[in-house]
């Protein structure tokens, strides 16, 4: 026969057992989840899917520009632009694969490209690429590096670099658009990193390292 002091035992952990939640279905996982730290809204995954989204909008617009060079003439602009854009479809390809490798989804909310004349729009990429490569990148690069993610490193590095370049190519045309028609420049781009160049003369690409044949030329 149970005893009144056993029975008063039991009684006690059985009230303790409910206040607590062990006999709660599920609420031992609730009462986790309520006390796990909210997703960081500046992570390295949120940046990532800014930066597919910005290089996506920036396809289009480069796109749209080097349509409007070439109706103006400007025959050099509109194959740097189509050189640039190959660039950023490589950034933007390996933005989207980080993101994938992170279990997100790459996801692009296209604006309509706002096109001027060509003078106009260069001075638009020189803004747009200076940002990039002084603001954006650094600051989705330091995250990054916090965060100890190689592969986001990586392609973040790869679109500052990038960056620059752009910044200076399209720097250079909008010095002088009559000397930049004359001087029929080539472009090759770097299909794993992006790198623009106007002169093959090296056998590794100086931004990822990769063997000379990963270089296509832009036509």
């Amino acid at each position: 026969m149970v005893s009144l002091k056993r029975l008063r035992i039991f009684k006690f952990f059985m009230l303790w057992a409910v206040v607590s939640g062990f006999l709660v279905p599920g609420y031992g996982r609730l009462r986790a989840a309520a006390h796990e730290p909210a997703q960081d809204e500046t992570g390295v995954l949120k940046n990532l899917l800014t930066a597919y989204n910005i290089e996506s909008n920036t396809c289009t617009l480069y796109r749209a520009f080097s349509e409007k060079a070439g109706k103006e003439g400007y025959l050099q602009v509109a194959l740097l632009f189509r050189a640039v854009l190959g660039s950023v479809t490589v950034q933007m390809e390996n933005h989207a694969e980080a993101i994938k490798e992170m279990a997100g989804t790459p996801k692009s909310d296209l604006k309509t490209p706002m096109v001027k004349a060509t003078g106009e729009n260069l001075q638009g990429a020189i803004k747009q690429e200076s940002d990039k490569f002084s603001n954006v990148y650094p600051a989705f690069l330091a995250n990054a590096r916090q965060e100890r993610d190689k592969m986001a490193v990586r392609t973040f590095n790869y679109s500052k670099s990038a960056a620059e370049d752009h910044l200076n190519l399209f720097k250079e045309a909008y010095a002088d658009p009559a000397r930049w028609e004359k001087a029929a420049k080539r472009f090759w781009v770097c299909s794993v990193c992006g790198n623009v160049v106007t002169a093959l003369n090296f056998t590794e690409c100086p931004v990822c390292f990769n063997p000379l044949s990963k270089y296509g030329e832009v036509k």
